[in-house]
């Protein structure tokens, strides 16, 4: 029965997002790896470092790559707070655009079992170059899984706001499975609908999806 109300609740949320749009969808195989290196420096707060890789065109090429470090802090069980700067590279159009981006971080993570519930909001300032300027930008994400000790289904969705124009502009929707390989590693595999907006018109397209997260 849980199964089933997860397998609802993804179907509500698939045909939500966005609704009474038309888009124009293609297909994908894409792959992410991430090194996550967490260290404690007191009961509360805790430095984040880690490098990011995501491969698309059916995994044949490297779309982004990024580092990150910042310091968090545990206000309370289950919610903190952060701030984190990330320097990344992103292939746009068949060029590779540098940017700085500074984020500040609030995370809730609940469990009501069998269910465990994750909030993420992040607010963004990013600088680009080769003509992208600089932005604004705020992002709500929200993941709700089965807790398990082993392999965990979930659904997630993730909403990206242009501050700067005033206008939502990208949408993320997965459903996935987290499988832990020993308790460092953690793999996956996902279902992801994206749509974003170029001009006035959005375009969609559905992925399948691997990730590969080390945490030392």
């Amino acid at each position: 029965m849980r199964v089933v109300h997860f397998l609802i609740l993804a179907l509500l949320l698939l045909l939500s997002p966005l609704s009474g749009k038309t888009y124009a969808a293609a297909y994908d195989l894409q792959s992410r790896f991430a090194l996550i290196i967490p260290v404690s420096v007191s009961d509360g707060w805790q430095i984040r470092t880690g490098f990011t890789r995501i491969y698309f065109n059916d995994i044949s090429e490297l779309e982004l790559q990024a580092f990150f470090a910042g310091p968090y802090y545990r206000i309370s069980s289950g919610l903190k707070t952060g701030l984190e700067y990330r320097y990344m590279d992103k292939q746009i159009n068949g060029q590779w655009v540098p940017e700085n981006r500074l984020s500040s971080v609030f995370v809730l993570n609940k469990r009501f079992s069998p269910w465990s519930l994750l909030v993420r909001k992040r607010l963004e300032y990013r600088s680009r170059s080769k003509g992208y300027g600089i932005e604004w930008r705020g992002r709500s994400f929200i993941k709700i899984a089965l807790s398990s000790k082993g392999i965990t289904p979930y659904l997630s969705n993730e909403l990206f706001y242009n501050l700067s124009e005033g206008e939502m502009n990208r949408n993320k929707f997965k459903v996935g499975l987290d499988i832990p390989i020993v308790k460092e590693l953690k793999t996956g595999i996902h279902y992801e609908y994206e749509t974003e907006k170029f001009s006035k018109n959005w375009e969609g397209l559905n992925i399948i999806g691997t990730s590969f997260v080390l945490v030392l």
